[in-house]
């Protein structure tokens, strides 16, 4: 559960800072998950949440087993911001005009993108999600 409750709070974070010319020095710029990829991991973060309450009410720990899998999803999507991360702020400029990859490019040549604090917060919640699940199988072998 815990880990869910990570994915739904970093998802409404900032996931990436910008700095560049047109930034006002010790100005924080950034986009918040949501943007992008965070409507996701806000999603699965709340689908593991709600397995693990019907998992306690119901006591079908298997219903924790199963919580690892939308882990495993947010995970991926995880790695994927943290090595982009520029990859929020262009979903968050494409939903407002198209723009090209040539486009992107020569437009934040003179900016700098860094992972920001809700990115790592939805990156431990997924792996503790994980993790949780791969525990809750192994005890429901025994």
């Amino acid at each position: 559960m815990v880990g869910g409750i990570c994915l739904v709070v970093g998802s409404l974070l900032i996931w990436t800072r910008v700095e560049g010319p047109t930034v006002e020095p010790g100005t924080r710029y950034g986009f918040r998950g949501t943007s992008g990829d965070g409507v996701w991991t806000l999603i699965l973060g709340v689908l593991i949440v709600g397995l693990a309450i019907v998992a306690m009410a119901a006591r079908k720990p298997v219903l924790n087993a199963i919580a690892g899998i939308p882990g495993l999803f947010a995970t991926i999507i995880a790695l994927i911001n943290l090595a982009n991360p520029d990859r929020v702020a262009r979903a968050d400029t494409e939903s407002e005009i198209p723009v090209s990859d040539l486009m992107w490019e020569l437009a934040m040549a003179n900016f700098e993108f860094h992972s920001a604090l809700g990115i790592f917060v939805v990156s431990a919640g997924a792996l503790a999600s994980v993790i949780a699940g791969i525990l809750a199988a192994t005890n429901l072998r025994n």
